[in-house]
């Protein structure tokens, strides 16, 4: 896997970067997700030894942020157009 500060990048996501251009793929993310309780008392006792939480641990105002920052780029990234559009450019 590859380091990103303290992110680390799954190899997958490395090679969809790398096939998809620099142009395209600009940054990877992580976040965590939802952890299910599992069924059995064993692997919940081995889960919570560990000190590993159930549960929804979506941070929704970190991904709430990445999706405003990838909106802005987009949206500096676009041409400016002007509505209604008339059939002659120079109007």
């Amino acid at each position: 896997m590859t380091n990103v500060g303290t992110t680390v990048t799954p190899p997958a996501v490395t090679e969809c970067r790398a096939a998809a251009g620099s142009q395209v793929a600009r940054e990877y993310r992580g976040f965590a997700g939802v952890v299910a309780r599992p069924p059995d008392l064993r692997t919940r006792l081995l889960v919570r030894l560990f000190g590993c939480p159930f549960g929804d641990l979506r941070d929704w105002t970190a991904t709430a942020t990445w999706i405003d920052d990838i909106t802005a780029s987009i949206g500096r990234a676009l041409p400016t157009t002007h509505f209604p559009a008339t059939g002659n450019p120079g109007e």
